[in-house]
């Protein structure tokens, strides 16, 4: 029997500006077990990137609970962020460092040992058939190849959890 990982019970979220409100999300439950693959699909407005920036601790809910191998995320937000990569909707990479200093830079953000590093960046590269622009300003790269970076940058430290946000944007 396969374990759940992330668990959502009656997830909502309402955004409010003056005397408006917007309900993103209504009571969503779902959970989500150890190796599956989980997709949303919707229109735009249908509260997929909010979803998953609740789910990356980027912007609270407003009711609910979000639960992590039976815990809330909110109990050891940093442990849980430590199993979690995020590749967000909008390319966020550093454009003062190339291609490799970006997956480096990540590496030593989620602590990890400067071989594991190398070896994970080195790895990423050629798996997302990086390498030829390892020098390369983050400016300098295709829309495509921005992404590919921003995909390798979220699974860097081999997280159990995956979340990515509109992740073949650019990609051929």
């Amino acid at each position: 029997m396969a374990k759940t990982v992330l668990e959502l019970k009656n997830l909502t979220k309402i955004y409010e500006s003056g005397d408006r409100q917007v309900r993103a999300l209504d009571g969503v439950s779902l959970e989500i077990e150890e190796g599956e693959v989980f997709s949303l699909l919707g229109v735009n407005g249908a509260g997929k990137t909010t979803l998953s920036s609740i789910l990356a601790t980027l912007h609270p809910m407003t009711s609910g609970e979000v639960l992590f191998e039976g815990k809330s995320i909110y109990d050891d937000m940093v442990g849980y962020r430590k199993c979690l990569g995020f590749c967000p909707q909008k390319q966020n990479l550093d454009g003062f460092l190339n291609v490799v200093d970006n997956l480096i830079f990540a590496g030593r953000y989620h602590v990890m040992p400067e071989r594991d590093i190398k070896e994970r960046v080195q790895d990423l590269m050629r798996r997302f058939c990086l390498s030829k622009y390892a020098m390369f300003d983050v400016d300098e790269l295709s829309g495509g190849n921005k992404q590919k970076l921003l995909i390798a940058r979220a699974l860097i430290h081999g997280p159990k959890i995956v979340i990515l946000d509109e992740p073949t944007v650019g990609l051929d």
